[in-house]
Formats: structure tokens, sequence, C-alpha cells
């Protein structure tokens, strides 16, 4: 039978945190989509969603409404205010987390990668040496793909989203940010060789990208470094010239 691992008090602290966050960010969102849909059905379809994220527009715009409208906006902005409270102060208790591992420090240097991924790998990953290589950690958060096997028919499938699926979301929010960065490295240049040169989909391609950060971070754990970019290599080209050297030889 294989051997499972109890998370640690600390992990399971972490683990609690990270969720109720995600719970709180959650509802802002839900809370924010309902006040714009006031505005929306009261005839104000100049505003978006994003005008009524900061709490000084909200102000501005409240006036507008008449009625049970206006009364119930009113609710939401309050509401709104207590949620937004609430996450600074999970926030602040994120980052003194963040602040006192070394380890979530390591892997914050990876392009993309913030403090509430950083911190969400390391509480719900745990201990890397339990892990003999990085495609276990794959298949751990979910990222490896279906296989149906059936005498000389293999197919592989969509992944198998097994795992936790906030650490799976935020690495694929991450692969995101780490290829619209300047310092992107490989990464970057293989979600372009990929989405451009092999015409593979752009989600196909990121949630690779996302398994392969999953993999980094494992290897800069366990090996305790920091990321040090580097520099992707293009297999048609490396093809290419293997093949003219062996010509010229």
């Amino acid at each position: 039978m294989p051997v499972v691992t109890p998370p640690t008090d600390e992990e399971w602290a972490r683990r609690k945190l990270l969720s109720e966050y995600r719970s709180l960010k959650s509802l802002r969102t839900r809370e924010i989509n309902r006040l714009h849909a006031i505005f929306e059905h009261a005839g104000f379809t100049q505003f978006r969603r994003k005008d009524m994220c900061v709490p000084k527009n909200r102000e501005e715009i409240l006036p507008l409404l008449k009625g049970y409208e206006k009364d119930e906006a009113g609710r939401l902005a309050e509401r709104l205010g207590l949620i937004e409270k609430q996450t600074g102060e999970l926030y602040k208790k994120i980052n003194e987390e963040v602040e006192k591992d070394d380890k979530v420090q390591k892997i914050m240097t990876v392009p993309g990668i913030g403090p509430i991924t950083a911190l969400s790998y390391v509480a719900y990953v745990g201990d890397v040496g339990r892990f003999e290589n990085a495609h276990q950690i794959s298949n751990f958060i979910g990222f490896v793909p279906k296989v149906d096997r059936s005498c000389t028919i293999n197919r592989m499938g969509h992944i198998t989203k097994l795992g936790n699926s906030l650490l799976r979301s935020l690495l694929v929010q991450a692969a995101w940010s780490c290829i619209r960065s300047k310092n992107g490295g490989a990464l970057k240049e293989k979600y372009k060789y990929m989405a451009a040169t092999r015409n593979i989909g752009k989600g196909k391609s990121i949630v690779t990208i996302a398994r392969k950060l999953g993999e980094l971070l494992y290897t800069l754990l366990k090996n305790n470094q920091i990321y040090e970019p580097k520099k992707f290599i293009n297999p048609e080209i490396q093809i290419s010239e293997l093949v003219e050297q062996a010509a010229g030889a």
C-alpha cells in the first residue's frame, strides 16, 4: 500500500489560511457582479465591473440609483467593504508566512510566482523528498494526461485534474504571468514554440507550461537553490544542426 504523509500543523494552518483567503476573494467577485447587475438593470450600462472594485468609485456612483435599488446597492457596498477589510488582513498574514520561510522565498524567484502561489505550493506539496521525480509532482497536482489503453490502442486524453484544484489553478495563472514576463526565459520560449510553431492551442500550451512550472518548483526545492534563467533549445533547430553535422562528417 502507498505511504501517505500527513501534513504538519504548520501546513494545515497555511492551508486553512489560503482556503479562507480564496473563499473571500470569490465572495467579493460575486458581490461585485451583483452590484454591476443592479446598475445595468437601472439603465447605467456605462459602468464596468472593474469600476466597482474601488471603494471610492462605488461611493461616487451609488447616489445615481433610486428607490429599492439604491438601498440594495448600499447594503452590497457595506458587505464589500467588510470583505475587502478581512481580505487585506488575511493577505498580511500570508506575507508574514512568506517572510519567515526560506523555501517560499526561493521559489518566488521564478517569473510569475507570487506569494500566494509560492505559499500554496509549499503548503500543499509539503516535503518534496517524498517524491522520487518531477513527474510524480505533476501526477500529484493533476497535470498528467489520462491514459486509455486497450490491446494495441493507447490514447492520451485530457489531464486528470486530480489533487488540489487551488494549486492547479494558481499554477495556470502563474504560467500566464510567466509567458508575459520579460524574464520568462525557457518557459516563455517553449510556449511560443508550441503555440506558434506547432500550432497547438493556447489552452493546451499554457497547461503544459503550468506543469513544467510545477516541476521546476519541485527541482528548486529539492536542490535547495534559486531560479536561474535558461535558454530554450528549439528541437527542430537542434535536429537540423545534427543532420548538418552528420552530413559534414
